[in-house]
């Protein structure tokens, strides 16, 4: 059996519930190999790296989220070309629009998004997006940018906002939610989505899938995810495994792995 990327877990967030050594002690029990811990803000970067650094499967991606878009200054964006410039990240990763929480500055979130999308061809690496609410306007930024190398993080659109981003050579990645007895249009998505063009992620401590939802996430939990969606795509589990572990690794430019 192939082993599993998770392309989208917090780990130190995960702290509160999981040290970090027992949750990638659990995680490679059960053959999750790779893990990306992403970033939100810039400045949260150091700490992260200095928990993270002695675990060789870890990656680390930096970004300013959209979360955090109404509290950011000048010194965020020096603080991001820097850690770009050091090549310490990975990806960069959570960027996006985030519509639910954030109603009155979709303009700004825009130019931001906009802008890490360039950094990200500049230094050639994936981005891996948080869209809430914003579907359409977050496929009309990346299509204006001529960005094709990242991924949907956590998808929750439906049939046709999978159709927006695969039609921009973006993956779509599906965290825990999938396997919700109410989420029928990601289903349909992930559905409709061809296997080479799949991703997964826990988004740990967040989202836990069946049969877990309501408790803290974690990484191995990734493995129920799996499950649900080999089953949904009618493929052994070994085959999902396989075409999801070549995908993660072609999205890291990692396939002599």
């Amino acid at each position: 059996m192939k082993p599993i990327f998770d392309t989208h877990s917090h780990l130190t967030l995960s702290e509160k519930h999981i040290d970090i050594e027992k949750h990638l002690a659990e995680s490679k029990a059960v053959n999750v190999k790779y893990i990306l811990d992403p970033g939100i803000d810039p400045f949260d970067f150091e700490e992260r790296e200095k928990k993270l650094k002695p675990y060789k499967n870890v990656f680390l991606g930096v970004a300013i989220a959209p979360h955090i878009s109404n509290k950011i200054n000048a010194t965020h964006f020096d603080q991001l070309e820097l850690i770009l410039e050091s090549g310490k990240a990975t990806a960069i990763s959570e960027i996006g629009l985030e519509y639910f929480h954030l109603k009155d500055n979709h303009s700004y979130q825009k130019e931001l998004f906009s802008h890490q999308l360039s950094l990200a061809k500049k230094y050639d690496l994936p981005v891996f997006l948080h869209i809430r609410d914003a579907m359409k306007d977050a496929a009309d930024v990346v299509r204006v940018s001529n960005m094709s190398k990242g991924a949907v993080h956590c998808f929750t659109g439906d049939k046709q906002d999978a159709k927006r981003f695969l039609d921009l050579g973006f993956y779509l990645s599906f965290s825990g939610i999938v396997t919700f007895k109410n989420a029928g249009d990601i289903q349909e998505a992930a559905s409709y989505a061809p296997m080479e063009r799949i991703l997964t992620e826990t988004d740990s401590p967040y989202l836990s899938p069946v049969p877990h939802r309501g408790q803290p996430n974690k990484s191995p939990h990734i493995i129920h995810t799996h499950d649900f969606l080999s089953k949904l795509k009618c493929l052994p589990r070994n085959k999902f495994d396989e075409q999801v572990w070549s995908n993660a690794l072609a999205i890291f430019d990692m396939s002599n792995e």
